[in-house]
């Protein structure tokens, strides 16, 4: 099977699979945000991506002050997910399995808010 170039670009969700230095851990698939712009991407053999959570219920969500939420409209999700921009991860793009949609203008200025909250800037 033939693999598929992914275009890597700034604001847009990908299903990564995140791999842990320990042997431990399994590596696992998660979805994250592109933090990087497209040209930045293409010039390594990685790409910078902030993790999100997909919520599994209509509860109200706990959100802290470096999370940012994505309603179910914007996320193409049934319950939203929440942005974690204390988690940064660098993912090599032989992990990077799909992209998956593209958060609106608003929500990626929100998100580059909350990453300079994240790290205390």
């Amino acid at each position: 099977m033939k693999k598929v170039e992914i275009v890597l670009k700034r604001g847009y969700v990908y299903e990564i699979m995140l791999r842990f230095e320990s042997n431990i851990a399994e590596p696992q698939r998660k979805m994250g945000v592109c933090l990087q712009d497209q040209e930045i991407c293409e010039e390594w053999d990685h790409c910078n991506f902030a993790r999100s959570h997909s919520f599994k219920d209509n509860k109200r969500p706990l959100l802290h002050s470096w999370n940012v939420f994505v309603s179910p409209e914007e996320s193409q999700s049934e319950f939203g997910i929440k942005i974690i921009c204390n988690e940064i991860y660098s993912v090599e793009k032989n992990n990077i399995l799909r992209e998956a949609y593209k958060l609106p203008h608003e929500k990626i200025k929100e998100m580059d808010r909350k990453l300079l909250v994240a790290l205390g800037l």
